[in-house]
């Protein structure tokens, strides 16, 4: 597929361009891929840039940007991320592609009808049928 070409969105009271970009193909991390990525970021956590002990410090390869949201799975693009930094980098990520798939999912209309899906928005199940409105409650009970 590749990109969409840009649109433009409605967000509130401002308009925004949102661009479509395909998830990147991600290739076999390897061991010595690994390594050779190491060595060339000289063992330091890219976000933290703690030193880290070859063999004995755990350490996972990032994406700085995330192949979800059009980061590249080349090795030049690839950093060292100690095991602590990773968690929150990942789930920084992951909160960044909600909000992207929120924006650009904001508009759509379900086929067949002429409605947005029903989102429900009273808990648990919804008021009770017999509820009244709570208004008039507030009203009677006023002196």
């Amino acid at each position: 597929m590749g990109r969409w070409s840009p649109s433009l969105l409605k967000d509130k009271r401002r308009w925004i361009v949102v661009e479509y970009i395909a998830p990147t193909k991600r290739k076999k991390m390897t061991q010595a891929r690994a390594a050779a990525i190491f060595l060339r970021e000289q063992g330091r956590c890219y976000i933290c840039t703690r030193k880290l002990a070859a063999g004995v410090d755990e350490y996972q390869i990032e994406h700085p940007t995330a192949l979800s949201l059009g980061g590249s799975d080349d090795d030049a693009d690839l950093r060292v991320v100690c095991t602590a930094c990773h968690k929150p980098k990942t789930k920084q990520d992951a909160a960044a592609k909600a909000a992207r798939d929120r924006t650009v999912t904001k508009g759509w209309v379900r086929p067949g009808t002429s409605q947005k899906p029903k989102i429900r928005s009273a808990p648990f199940g919804g008021f009770p049928s017999n509820s009244r409105d709570i208004n008039a409650d507030l009203a009677e009970e006023t002196p």
